[in-house]
């Protein structure tokens, strides 16, 4: 079939009704599930508001930034010591790193990291790359409360004091926007896919 060589190339709308029928259904995913972790009116629990302080006092919102939690858009990639051999390549060179994935959402997409190394979020933070290593396992914990909590949008914090970067303050944001989803979904099928294969 023409033009289908380069799957990143030009649009491919129209070579195919099936192809075209997924690529309808993936982008229909544009909102989060709700967080099964918050309270039951929907806010955040004492342990989440206390990691949400964590959140921005390690100023995790230098690699999770903006309304949705990624500096991916900005072409920035990080390696967070998971980047082995068996890793891959960039399309056309050495892969330097990876996309920060969005937080929103993360509690119905573990394992986590890459390669899938990480059962939990709390395995996340305890390893080294993360910044969160040095807390100590109640406040690993809080932190994770926190991104578990996380839906499709910022939460408010009624109680949080306002912080050095808004973080606290912050209301809510933008839901996730299609084109980001399409290369989570993308990410999650390529992890699988090199999970299974190993």
């Amino acid at each position: 079939m023409d033009g289908v060589e380069d799957p990143l190339g030009a649009p491919k709308a129209g070579l195919s009704p099936r192809l075209d029928a997924l690529a309808a259904y993936v982008a229909s995913f544009d909102t989060f599930p709700r967080s099964p972790y918050r309270t039951e009116d929907g806010g955040l629990t004492e342990d989440a508001q206390a990691g949400a302080r964590l959140f921005d006092e390690l100023d995790c919102m230098s690699c999770h930034a903006g309304d949705i939690l990624t500096d991916s858009p900005e072409g920035v990639r990080h390696d967070v010591g998971t980047l082995q051999a068996t890793s891959g390549q960039r399309i056309g060179g050495p892969l330097d790193g990876l996309d920060t994935p969005t937080l929103l959402g993360v509690w119905a997409t573990p394992p986590y990291l890459h390669d899938g190394s990480a059962p939990t979020l709390e395995a996340v933070l305890a390893r080294p790359g993360h910044g969160a290593e040095d807390l100590t396992e109640e406040e690993r914990g809080q932190l994770a409360s926190f991104l578990r909590q996380l839906e499709g949008e910022l939460p408010t914090l009624e109680d949080a004091p306002e912080t050095p970067c808004g973080c606290a303050a912050r209301g809510r944001g933008a839901s996730l926007p299609v084109g980001l989803l399409l290369l989570l979904v993308g990410g999650l099928r390529r992890r699988r896919y090199s999970s299974s294969s190993t």
